[in-house]
C-alpha cells in the first residue's frame, strides 16, 4: 500500500493474510492482519474485487475471530470485512442477532 492505495501485489498479499490468519497468531499480529485485509478488501481500486473473492474462501476464519471476542478491534474488523465479502446476509445477521457479539456501538446498528 502507498498512501492507502493497494499496489500490484495487492491480491498475493490477501492470500498470504488469509493464511496467516488460519495459524496461530497473537492478538496484536491478528489486528494488523485483519486491518491489512481491510485496506486491500475496501479499496477503490481494481484489485479490490479479487482480494474479496481470496477473502471469501476463508469466511469461517473472518466468523472464529468474530466469535472469538478476543479484542474489540478484532472483531470489529472482521465484522466490517464480513460485511463487505458475505453473500449470505442472513449467516451474518443471525451472528450478529444471537447476543454473543462483543460489537462496538458504531457497528451494533
Amino acid at each position: 500500500m502507498i498512501q492507502s492505495i493497494p499496489q500490484e501485489p495487492a491480491a498475493p498479499v490477501a492470500s498470504v493474510l488469509m493464511a496467516a490468519l488460519g495459524g496461530d497468531l497473537s492478538p496484536g499480529a491478528r489486528f494488523v492482519c485483519l486491518d491489512l485485509l481491510g485496506g486491500l478488501v475496501f479499496s477503490d481500486d481494481d484489485s479490490s474485487e479479487l482480494c474479496q473473492q481470496i477473502a471469501r474462501q476463508g469466511l469461517w476464519l473472518l466468523y472464529r475471530d468474530l466469535w472469538s471476542g478476543t479484542l474489540p478491534g478484532i472483531v470489529a474488523c472482521a465484522y466490517r470485512l464480513l460485511m463487505v465479502i458475505e453473500d449470505d446476509e442472513d449467516r451474518l445477521r443471525a451472528y450478529r442477532n444471537a447476543g454473543q457479539l462483543n460489537l462496538p456501538d458504531y457497528l451494533a446498528d
